[in-house]
């Protein structure tokens, strides 16, 4: 018997929290009337609390008021401003951007056309290289690099100069293969010249 009112105890316990929880929620619904009047009667005493805490009759918390009232409108001038400032900045850097294309399509036609004047007065050669010396370096530039070695060894610098430009990337290899070093790098800073 004892076990029964404990159990029977423990339930009702325990089930007190859980109705008072329903309860809780329900009640606005349930007295709707009641809940409206206490909600109204919660915000007049906040609204009363404020008012006897804060004195807006109070000089210094108009002047408190004003100063931010205007330190948010000198933030918003600022603000406008700033936006206009980067609206024009955003202009002349488009601007900017069209003059250097402008400048740059001129240069591109300007060395397009000196390109076709040097090739003109050279007669259809490119600087200066003509085809019949390309002919003839190439045939040289075919031995191989121990055959090479002795007729570049007895070239002058301006000699190596001409049969470096004239060969392709794989002749210029191997000429520069066959030099000795130091005269490898003599012609090399001749040509970077």
């Amino acid at each position: 018997m004892d076990k029964k009112k404990l159990i029977i105890g423990a339930v009702l316990v325990g089930l007190l929290p859980i109705f008072m929880v329903v309860f809780y929620f329900l009640y606005p619904k349930i007295n709707a009337d009641k809940y409206e009047d206490v909600m109204h009667r919660q915000s007049e005493e906040e609204t009363i609390a404020f008012s006897e805490n804060v004195n807006l009759d109070d000089p210094d918390l108009n002047k408190e008021f004003e100063g931010m009232a205007n330190q948010i409108q000198e933030y918003l001038d600022r603000e406008d401003k700033l936006n206009r400032s980067i609206d024009s900045l955003k202009q002349v850097n488009d601007s900017l951007n069209v003059l250097m294309a402008t400048i740059q399509d001129s240069i591109n036609k300007r060395s397009t056309t000196v390109r076709q004047d040097e090739f003109a007065e050279n007669d259809g050669t490119i600087e200066g290289i003509d085809e019949k010396f390309s002919d003839r370096i190439k045939s040289l530039l075919n031995l191989d690099e121990e055959e090479l070695a002795p007729i570049v060894d007895k070239m002058n610098k301006d000699q190596l100069v001409r049969l470096y430009q004239g060969g392709g990337s794989i002749q210029r290899e191997k000429l520069l293969r066959s030099l000795k070093p130091e005269r490898a790098a003599e012609l090399m800073q001749k040509i970077m010249l």
